[in-house]
């Protein structure tokens, strides 16, 4: 399951000046550690947050910038790639790109504010400079698995409506739903009802007679 949520938008932001050098031709070059991104991508299992990256090249010429990353700080099980990544500079203009790093958290993390750091590498001379960045952790919030629920046909009442038998949770509450057609279903609240102890409801539909067919499905309310 795919779900979109949304962390508070104060966020503190890094950033860093670096001044590389590439042979005897000074590359300055100025990078930057956005604040995180406040939509992220969320699954049962693992949450995904993104932190744009900007490198601006001051200089001219050609220039490789590879970004690698310190995890350590991160909950375990966490992941960090960027895209994309190396930049690569040419031409003799000042020139800025910018790269996404995306970091995978699992969602058995705490909580909190996670600390973490970006290097830049100059490829050709092997100079770097490094910078820090914060991952603001949410607490989890998840809606609880839905109860289970069968429904069973329970004969009919005296007027000849079918009574339609549900098991489930004592005590949950159900909305059972009902269509005409299977083929292209669209589904309509037809009653609320609470399990007894026993995790048992019935519910009569008078309404059945109006329809060539009906079909039942239970959720929990």
């Amino acid at each position: 399951m795919k779900m979109k949520m949304n962390l508070s938008p104060i966020f503190a932001s890094a950033a860093l000046c670096l001044a590389l050098t590439t042979g005897a031709q000074a590359k300055s070059l100025l990078v930057s550690i956005e604040p995180q991104v406040t939509d992220y991508q969320v699954s049962q299992t693992a949450g995904t947050f993104a932190f744009p990256v900007k490198v601006t090249r001051l200089g001219a010429g050609v220039l490789k910038v590879q970004l690698t990353f310190d995890i350590a700080g991160l909950p375990a099980g966490s992941t960090m790639v960027a895209t994309p990544n190396p930049l690569v500079f040419t031409g003799n203009v000042p020139e800025e790109k910018s790269a996404t790093l995306s970091i995978t958290v699992p969602t058995t993390a705490a909580a909190g504010a996670y600390k973490f750091t970006v290097t830049a590498i100059n490829v050709i001379t092997k100079e770097s400079e490094t910078t820090e960045g914060t991952l603001y952790v949410p607490q989890w919030v998840w809606p609880p698995e839905a109860p289970m629920m069968s429904i069973n046909k329970g004969g009919a009442a005296p007027s000849g409506a079918p009574k339609i038998c549900m098991t489930g949770t004592p005590g949950q509450m159900y909305v059972l739903q009902a269509t005409f057609d299977l083929s292209n279903p669209s589904w309509t609240n037809i009653s609320t009802n609470a399990a007894d102890m026993s995790g048992v409801c019935i519910y009569i539909d008078e309404d059945a007679k109006l329809y060539p067919a009906r079909f039942y499905r239970a959720q929990a309310f």
